[in-house]
């Protein structure tokens, strides 16, 4: 694997915004993604209900750490990865945790349709 794997939860709508940000911004195509329901994902025992980055080496990274590398490599979201870097690890765990419990409630569930539109970007 050359690209980084972003896997994310495609029944959560701002999971499913956030892929489409990235899809846009990421304009050198860096981040390929699937569903945490998908067959890559099956391979690797995936936490649930998180974002998980794949990297090219293997390397599993999840929750605020997958957040962390993926600001990192997306000129627009520059400003996060700085103040990731500024903020201590356990505000940083303590905002995801916040965050991924209530999404739902507050942002709603669909099914992702970004993989019909952007069917280069994705893997099953």
């Amino acid at each position: 694997m050359k690209n980084p794997v972003i896997c994310y939860d495609s029944t959560c709508l701002m999971c499913s915004k956030t892929i489409g940000y990235l899809l846009k911004h990421d304009t050198s195509s860096y981040f390929v993604f699937t569903s945490l329901n998908g067959h890559f994902a099956s391979q690797y025992e995936l936490p649930a209900e998180t974002v998980v980055v794949v990297t090219p080496e293997n390397q599993i990274l999840s929750k605020h750490n997958a957040i962390r590398y993926i600001a990192s490599k997306i000129p627009s979201l520059r400003w996060l990865e700085v103040l990731m870097q500024i903020t201590p690890a356990i505000i940083q765990r303590w905002g995801y945790t916040c965050i991924a419990r209530y999404r739902k409630r507050f942002f709603g569930s669909t099914s992702c349709a970004l993989q019909n539109s952007y069917k280069e970007r994705f893997i099953s």
